[in-house]
């Protein structure tokens, strides 16, 4: 590690050795930032020397803010923030920050003595928003403050004015240089994963991290961006990108407490096409992902509770199948129902009575009887099926035990009906049977229950695509809708408090059932399978015999899981 002040001695033309770590050809920039060295190197010469690779050039950056924050508190631990910070690969985009960060003003007072804030209310103060040029920063000089345009800088193509907003247009590309990582990157690290990487035990912090993209670009890669609306997509991106997250992370107990949401945020703006959302209002387009996020993550992570509770107390595979489906589209339309009294004993009511009836006519009563189906909902609840939203306040409620023993004697007894099904589909069959953004594009759709109810998950309201009023969510009840109208806090992580009784598939011998939309037909997933046919095939080899054939989408999520599992390229 650096020490809070970088110690310089040259070792040859523009190149330097700093703090006995890094040989920089970049570190004339060190160089330039030392007042007291009488022959620093100009910044100018920076340029004239191109780095070996990226990663000298990193390195060069972190070296030149580090040398700025010095003498400021928290040093050391900055450092390691620039140290991950410099990590990704930003090419031409870190040539521009190293000259850009000698640009940067002094500390506006005492208290703004981080080079955050400094870049802070240099890029964002006031907000600017100019582009830049496509040659921008290959032959700039730098100046010695930024009141002033540097001379050289007068001859660029600037956008507008040039003298009046090339500042403006500087700061873009401090952002882009900086944070060229990108918002996803930003969000996944400080506002998902920095609460709970204490916790997490087998990966370091950039493992998972990398891991993490990789599921958010490989969700994006099996969209059909040319044929179905925006909304619908996004609805299947957070699908996918969940059903991975939860079968390579399943095991781990901090997972239900990570709010993903600015993450998934960030990607759809990021790895969507552009002209897919020019024209959806930010409000409409933060609703939408809002129920995306808050759908897709519930019913993963409610997903493989069930199926490890399944798979040790019933034995009949057709029978446990029935069950699953059963138990996993009745809690799915539990979601959906509302009412005025207590959420949580209205939610069990539901939920017992929405499974209940999605077994009858299916699965004989010596096959589930009623001490077995009450063992069943028992282990569910206390494993944490509530939604997670019910028990931030106060944790899971220890009398839900008797609002399911209750529930599940009166629907037997014919005192506790199921809401209307309205062709509320099974969990083997496409998700589009879920109140889906589609519905509400027309008004002339009827409502998924009749009122009082409305989606659990806050369904955006759309327009239609030109007038109209604002997307509003109705007010009215005191409903479990357990996610309608919720605010909340973007630049806050989420706080789940539902119990977790352990790991949920630490007994599991196979990767339970995966939420989809399609399948690849020749992948050995079959109905789990959680690609698409048009994705790439590889088979399976152990000791350099072939073995099953799987598609890219199950594949990366079983190399994740085991980092010795080889594959080839599979030709149907």
């Amino acid at each position: 590690m650096l020490s809070p002040t970088p110690r310089l001695k040259p070792l040859g033309d523009a190149e330097w050795d700093v703090a006995g770590k890094w040989r920089l050809q970049a570190a004339g920039a060190v160089a330039r930032s030392d007042p007291e060295m009488a022959k620093a190197l100009r910044v100018s010469e920076l340029f004239e020397v191109r780095p070996k690779d990226g990663g000298d050039l990193a390195a060069a950056v972190r070296v030149v803010t580090i040398w700025r924050e010095s003498s400021a508190e928290g040093a050391e631990q900055l450092q390691e923030s620039l140290k991950e910070m410099g990590e990704a690969e930003k090419g031409r985009n870190l040539l521009q920050a190293v000259q850009i960060v000698s640009l940067l003003p002094e500390p506006a007072s005492s208290t703004e003595n981080n080079f955050a804030s400094v870049t802070t209310r240099f890029v964002y103060s006031p907000i600017r928003v100019s582009p830049i040029p496509a040659n921008f920063g290959t032959e700039l000089v730098a100046a010695p403050g930024v009141s002033l345009m540097p001379a050289r800088w007068a001859k660029k193509k600037w956008q507008g004015d040039g003298q009046d907003d090339w500042q403006d247009q500087l700061s873009a590309a401090v952002t882009q240089a900086i944070y060229s990582e990108g918002e996803a990157a930003v969000a996944l690290r400080m506002q998902a994963l920095e609460p709970i990487i204490a916790l997490e035990t087998e990966w370091d912090q950039a493992k998972l991290e990398k891991r993490i993209k990789q599921y958010l670009r490989n969700a994006a890669k099996n969209l059909d961006f040319q044929t179905k609306p925006w909304h619908e997509l996004i609805e299947e991106f957070a699908d996918q990108v969940f059903s991975s997250i939860f079968q390579a992370l399943k095991e781990r107990s901090w997972l239900p407490q990570v709010d993903f949401l600015m993450v998934i945020d960030a990607a759809v703006k990021e790895l969507f096409p552009p002209y897919l959302l020019q024209s959806v209002p930010q409000q409409l387009f933060e609703q939408q992902v809002l129920h995306a996020h808050d759908r897709a993550f519930e019913e993963q992570r409610f997903a493989p509770m069930l199926w490890d509770v399944l798979f040790d107390k019933v034995e009949d595979k057709v029978v446990k199948n029935k069950i699953y489906n059963a138990f996993e589209a009745g809690r799915k339309e539990a979601a959906m129902v509302s009412s005025e009294g207590d959420p949580v004993e209205e939610f069990i009511k539901a939920w017992v009575a929405c499974s209940l009836r999605e077994l009858q006519g299916s699965v004989p009563e010596e096959a589930l009887p009623r001490e077995l189906c009450r063992n069943l909902f028992h282990e569910l609840y206390e494993a944490g099926a509530l939604p997670l939203p019910l028990t931030q306040e106060g944790g899971t409620p220890p009398d839900g035990i008797l609002h399911v023993d209750q529930a599940i004697e009166d629907f037997s007894e014919g005192k506790l009906q199921a809401p209307p099904s309205k062709g509320l589909a099974k969990a083997k069959k496409p998700k589009a049977a879920l109140p889906s953004p589609s519905q509400a594009w027309s008004a002339s759709l009827p409502p998924v229950h009749v009122a009082p109810v409305r989606p659990a998950y806050p369904t955006p309201s759309l327009a239609p695509s030109k007038g109209g009023k604002a997307p509003s969510f109705g007010k009215g009840g005191n409903g479990f809708n357990v996610f309608a109208g919720q605010k909340r806090p973007l630049d806050s992580p989420g706080n789940g408090k539902g119990k977790v009784s352990q790991p949920f598939a630490a007994k599991r011998p196979k990767p339970a059932p995966m939420l989809k939309a399609v399948g690849h037909p020749l992948c050995t997933q079959q109905e789990d399978c959680v690609g698409d046919a048009a994705s790439a095939l590889v088979q399976h080899v152990d000791d350099d015999v072939p073995g099953d054939i799987y598609c890219s989408a199950c594949w990366a999520i079983f190399a994740d899981a085991d980092e010795t599992l080889n594959a080839i390229p599979f030709e149907a």
